[in-house]
């Protein structure tokens, strides 16, 4: 964050109001960093199945788990910096199924137009349970890959 010093020297904002603003730009923060996982412990839900909306009460049952989100800086264009530090990640089964619920503090000028013509499609994907890749140009994408065998010493740490 600059500095705004000259901003009290010039009489435009007075000592008490500047530590005002450090007051509130701390408490955007939480009080401590989440703790960040590598794997996530899906419960299997039973009864009323897998959650049909993000405020499904089939939630509950999983637990959060935070991951934080680096740069894309490996192929150009480069993203060095990324408007969205991290995501949360809650995951429930049916056995056969798998539902994911990730969620993260995206402070752009989403929802748009665009934005909302997305969610649409996106909901009527999930309503007839077919969930498929898209390349069409989203306002907000997320991409989740699975590994095609677990790596050899992991069984212990996920299991």
């Amino acid at each position: 964050m600059p500095s705004f010093s000259d901003l009290i020297d010039q009489k435009w904002l007075t000592d008490e109001q500047l530590w005002r603003v450090a007051q509130y730009v701390r408490s955007l923060s939480p009080a401590a960093p989440p703790d960040v996982r590598d794997v996530i412990h899906a419960p299997q839900v039973s009864g009323g199945g897998l959650p049909l909306a993000p405020d499904d009460s089939a939630w509950n049952a999983s637990a959060r788990a935070w991951f934080p989100l680096v740069g894309q800086v490996i192929r150009k264009p480069r993203w060095f910096d990324p408007a969205v530090m991290g995501v949360w990640v809650q995951a429930v089964h049916d056995e056969s199924t798998l539902a994911l619920r990730i969620s993260w503090d995206d402070r752009s000028q989403s929802p748009d137009s665009a934005w909302l013509r997305s969610c649409g499609a996106c909901s009527a994907r999930w309503e007839r349970r077919l969930v498929k890749p898209t390349t069409a140009a989203l306002a907000d994408q997320l991409i989740v890959q699975f590994p095609v065998a677990i790596p050899r010493g992991w069984s212990d740490r996920i299991f």
